[in-house]
């Protein structure tokens, strides 16, 4: 009973692990030089209905970090728990 209940909390420990899925995507890179600055904005929708927050746009994070010329542009993709919940971050960098 116990070996049957220890596998059972490995496997479930085994499918916590694999809920979260991330990437990042590179999206444009300038000929200027990466600066010193960074900044990020975040949306995070449930099921693909509800999202959090509609201005996610690369100008949305140049004003936000103060960047007045952009070096480079990633975007982070997060799965949580199979896509249930999903967030799109875009980071740029620049001076």
């Amino acid at each position: 009973m116990k070996k049957l209940l220890l596998l059972g909390c490995v496997a479930f420990a085994m499918t916590l692990t694999s809920c979260v899925a991330t990437s990042v995507t590179p999206v444009a890179a300038t000929s200027i030089p990466v600066g010193e600055k960074v900044s990020k904005v975040s949306q995070t929708c449930y099921l693909g209905i509800i999202c959090n927050n509609k201005d996610t746009g690369i100008l949305t994070a140049c004003q936000k970090g103060g960047i007045e010329e952009v070096s480079t542009v990633d975007v982070k993709y997060k799965n949580i728990l199979f896509g249930v919940i999903r967030q799109k971050t875009i980071i740029v960098s620049g001076r």
